[in-house]
């Protein structure tokens, strides 16, 4: 997907862990620079430019709670009750 602004274009695309936004100046169309890059965790949901503001949605998943079992939470206990 691509947002342009003036002469700043917004690209996204797929990354190894998510979703990367790269900022291009394409002032220069035969030359464009990168400008910045960044990489957030998730898939691409939706995304739109209203007025000056690039507004992008990624949905991402919490990673899992982990609730250890009675006899790890006893274990615990009692080794801080004895030191």
């Amino acid at each position: 997907m691509l947002l342009l602004r003036g002469k700043r274009l917004l690209v996204m695309g797929r990354g190894e862990r998510g979703v990367v936004l790269t900022e291009v100046d394409v002032t220069t169309p035969s030359a464009p620079k990168v400008a910045r890059t960044m990489e957030l965790a998730g898939q691409l949901a939706s995304a739109r430019l209203h007025g000056g503001t690039a507004r992008v949605v990624v949905a991402s998943s919490p990673e899992p709670i982990i609730v250890p079992s009675v006899a790890t939470l006893r274990r615990r206990a009692k080794a801080t009750t004895t030191t």
